[in-house]
């Protein structure tokens, strides 16, 4: 980092130093790139113990969640009160939201996606009809509508979706403007801030943490995409590991960003910034690229490593622990502070189960009776979230509890 860009970027430095109040509601500015890179130290690489179907008693059936007709449905989002929320799909243009706890569903949302959802019970998602998306608020009842940055009036002409709330309540998304371009935004105090782009037509948010720092990619005047993080009214350009593009996928309160990027041969590779430099995570033996899914309050973060099957790592300081099957893969699906992985076991065979992955053990759930069960997300406390197929093949929303060491 040289010159005015290393002066551009102290600002988002200082802010991921100490907590700082919210952010004020300015312009944006773009700055241009301002990252060095790092090699990652591979270190050891370690393999997971596995432990299949550790039993009822360990907490791994999952709760099915009925619908009101055999529709299919997935559980999206939820917090470590159970409250949770997710949606059925009742025809090809048509969903039914729903928010369920403790064994019941409480409320149902008509056309409506729930996407994510904090530890106040605060649920954003986007009201999906055939040419038309728009992002919502949901909390105490009410549903909120959240607008748009602009856009034309004929059929599809505006359009907004939702990323993240935080734990505080601030909301990141994206929307068409009157421009007929598409950008990131953010909402504090019922306001929604243009977030602006790295010079080009777009920008898409896609995580926010508890102090208002948004990331997520921008498109630059050369067409090309780099991921961004925007903090203090100003929107920063992250770089890349030697290629042309970045995307970024999660921010931990530290300011900490991970991502992908292309690298200098072409491959694409999980990164970690932090305080100005990219890292390289790397990929497994064998594999050809990867792809961040997640960090920890830590700084840990679960990579997805890709090559003849999907296998994961979780990255430490440079040591990186494989989580898979000797003769099988595991797609991650998320990561709590605690350190567990949540995800999916995929057999050989075909089909896959619900699992977790804590302290060097991975452990395989059971399903609703069909062959495969797929998870989505985890909330802070290690509830899993996601479907799970029956006997006769039904596809149904469901839940696994959290359980101790599991």
């Amino acid at each position: 980092m040289f010159g005015n860009d290393r002066r551009a970027l102290l600002g988002f430095l200082a802010a991921t130093a100490a907590v700082a109040p919210l952010l004020p509601e300015q312009g944006t500015v773009a700055t241009a790139s301002t990252s060095a890179v790092e090699s990652a130290s591979a270190g050891p690489l370690r393999t997971s113990a596995v432990t299949p179907n550790p039993g009822v008693e360990a907490g791994s059936k999952p709760t099915r969640i009925l619908s009101p007709q055999p529709w299919p449905g997935v559980v999206t989002c939820g917090n470590r009160r159970g409250l949770c929320a997710g949606y059925w799909q009742i025809s090809a243009d048509e969903i039914l939201g729903f928010i369920w706890l403790a064994g019941r569903v409480r409320l149902t949302l008509g056309n409506c996606r729930p996407i994510q959802m904090n530890e106040s019970g605060e649920l954003v998602g986007e009201t999906v009809r055939r040419y038309d998306r728009q992002a919502f608020r949901w909390a105490n009842g009410v549903l909120q509508p959240l607008g748009f940055l602009g856009g034309g009036d004929g059929q599809g002409g505006r359009v907004s979706t939702v990323a993240a709330i935080s734990t505080s309540g601030i909301i990141a998304g994206s929307s068409t403007t009157d421009t007929a371009a598409s950008h990131a935004w953010r909402i504090v105090h019922g306001r929604m801030q243009d977030m602006g782009t790295l010079g080009g037509d777009h920008s898409t948010a896609t995580a926010v943490n508890d102090r208002g720092q948004v990331v997520g990619a921008s498109s630059l005047p050369d067409g090309t995409t780099h991921a961004f993080a925007w903090s203090d009214s100003r929107i920063y350009d992250l770089g890349t590991l030697g290629g042309s593009s970045s995307t970024a996928q999660a921010v931990n309160n530290a300011g900490w960003v991970v991502g992908s990027s292309t690298t200098a041969s072409g491959r694409s590779h999980a990164y970690l910034w932090r305080r100005g430099y990219m890292t390289d995570l790397g990929v497994l033996p064998g594999d050809q690229a990867s792809e961040a899914v997640a960090i920890n309050r830590q700084g840990n973060v679960l990579v997805r490593s890709i090559g003849d099957r999907q296998r994961a790592f979780l990255w430490v300081e440079g040591s990186r622990t494989e989580i898979s099957l000797p003769t099988g893969g595991f797609d991650p699906a998320g990561l709590t502070d605690d350190g567990l992985v949540a995800g999916m076991v995929q057999s050989p065979a075909g089909g896959s189960h619900a699992a977790t992955w804590h302290q060097g053990v991975l452990r395989q759930h059971e399903g609703l009776g069909g062959r495969d069960s797929s998870v989505v997300a985890t909330t802070s406390n290690g509830m899993l979230l996601g479907s799970s197929a029956t006997a006769d093949n039904g596809r149904h929303a469901a839940v696994w509890p959290a359980t101790p060491g599991a």
